[in-house]
């Protein structure tokens, strides 16, 4: 990791630049996959960055270097009545998301 562009609680839209690293040959900006406040930078300025490896997390903007506690998940029938419709699966991404480099 050669440098941060951000800090934690700062508020980043996609496609922010977040954060440079520094390869052998290149050296790469890396920019935000998501919206939200940085939680916790996971590696240091300097540290050396493997692929796949987690960057930092990213939380609901707001929320800042707040940990929140996740919600307990409320367990599903395991059928559902034969009268009742299928519910659709969601679509839309939840905060907290881990950014990784890719």
């Amino acid at each position: 990791m050669m440098e941060w562009k951000v800090k934690v609680g700062d508020v980043v839209s996609e496609g922010d630049l977040i954060a440079v690293i520094e390869t052998d040959k290149v050296t790469v900006d890396v920019k935000s996959t998501s919206s939200g406040a940085i939680e916790e930078i996971l590696v240091k300025v300097e540290d050396t960055c493997e692929v796949g490896q987690t960057l930092c997390k990213i939380g609901a903007a707001g929320e800042g270097a707040k940990k929140t506690p996740a919600k307990p998940e409320t367990a599903a029938p395991a059928k559902p009545p034969p009268s009742a419709a299928p519910t659709p699966a969601a679509t839309s991404a939840t905060p907290g998301e881990n950014f990784t480099v890719k």
